[in-house]
């Protein structure tokens, strides 16, 4: 229970403060309050002052029989929980505020949906990254509907998550989707907090306690063995240098350079720049199908330019 907070200004000694050390301490709607002085005789004047004026505040308003009841009443509930009439008006008073500058989730829905596509038109975000988001957001707008953003809470997040026809990992991936949505909400100030932030993250396979596997070396030049000659070096980086595939995918021949492949920021998954060491095996083997290699990015570079001029068009 919080300690009620005290009614009147009292005078305390303290450690000197701009050459004062007599202090007046009080709370001012809900506020707390200090005055210093150099004697303890002026301190004590000012506090007298401000318990008179503070007693004799409102003493000649008329308030009715039922009005003082009713606040009485209100008073002895919020006893127990150490807080005021004031406390609890200006709780409301926030919620309200809230409430007015809060959307339905259908509504904020439209308009991320039409920005998240003109960032998208503007090459600002790329179009997988935008498919992903707008997948999460139609998905919780067909759950939420017109339920107000401020409404919605980590309970009914964590219900609609859990009853969707999804793997856990699919699931964990929502989530993170719904939590770049409601930082969004929250930076707008259409709510107070991100919900999701309360929300448990789903364990799939992997941390229930099954192994990771990973391909043997004779699993690799196995899988090395079915390939083509123009895909077979995009697996070996994969394989021997650990980028991801939807990276590869985006990386241009001046990326891969004699000692190093460059991750560009706007190329890797977590937007930052890192560069990935090329192992002499690695290196053995683009030697060998450089050529290759160099002619697969060039023709992917050509598609990504075709279909740039098809959309502009």
């Amino acid at each position: 229970m919080a300690k009620p907070r005290p009614t009147h200004f009292s005078v305390k000694k303290s450690k000197p403060f701009q050459g004062r050390e007599w202090r007046v301490i009080g709370y001012t709607d809900g506020k707390r309050k200090q005055f210093w002085f150099a004697t303890e005789k002026e301190a004590r004047a000012d506090a007298a002052y401000r318990n008179r004026e503070r007693e004799a505040y409102g003493s000649k308003v008329n308030i009715d029989a039922e009005l003082r009841l009713e606040a009485f009443r209100a008073s002895e509930i919020l006893k127990p929980h150490g807080h005021t009439i004031l406390d609890a008006v200006r709780f409301f008073t926030s919620h309200l505020d809230l409430v007015t500058r809060s959307k339905p989730f259908e509504t904020f829905a439209q308009e991320l949906r039409e920005e998240t596509n003109q960032r998208v038109e503007s090459k600002r975000l790329r179009p997988r990254a935008a498919e992903s988001l707008l997948e999460t957001l139609k998905r919780m707008e067909g759950h939420f509907g017109a339920s107000l953003l401020c409404d919605i809470s980590p309970e009914s997040l964590t219900s609609w998550l859990i009853n969707l026809p999804l793997a856990d990992r699919s699931k964990n991936r929502h989530r993170g989707y719904a939590h770049q949505i409601f930082q969004i909400a929250l930076k707008r100030r259409y709510v107070t907090v991100n919900p999701v932030k309360a929300v448990d993250t789903f364990k799939h396979s992997s941390e229930k306690g099954e192994d990771i596997t990973v391909l043997t070396p004779e699993e690799v030049a196995r899988l090395l063995s079915f390939t083509d000659d123009e895909t077979r070096p995009l697996y070996a980086i994969a394989a021997f240098a650990g980028v991801r595939w939807g990276e590869i995918e985006r990386l241009e021949w001046k990326d891969i350079h004699d000692n190093e492949i460059v991750v560009t920021a706007g190329k890797a998954k977590t937007r930052s720049r890192r560069v990935v060491d090329i192992q002499p095996n690695l290196k053995t083997f683009l030697a060998l199908t450089g050529e290759n290699t160099a002619l697969y990015f060039q023709s992917r570079r050509n598609k990504r330019q075709r279909d740039s001029r098809a959309g502009s068009g």
